[in-house]
């Protein structure tokens, strides 16, 4: 019986392991897109940060890519 409760702790111990490598994973994911999406949005001609997915530089009216 202990053999069995024992078995039943390994596996539930690995599940929590792997949730937590997932979880983490998602969130390095989240904080790339978040650099990313703040990256793209920064004109590189003048620097004026605009709001991402805005086609041009709301400051020297550049467009941004």
């Amino acid at each position: 019986m202990w053999i069995v409760s024992m078995i039943l702790v390994v596996v539930a111990s690995l599940m929590l392991l792997a949730r937590h490598i997932l979880v983490g994973k998602h969130k390095a994911e989240v904080e790339r897109r978040k650099a990313e999406a703040i990256s793209r949005a920064r004109c590189t001609y003048c620097g004026g940060q605009n709001v991402p997915r805005t086609k041009k530089c709301t400051y020297c009216g550049a467009p941004l890519r």
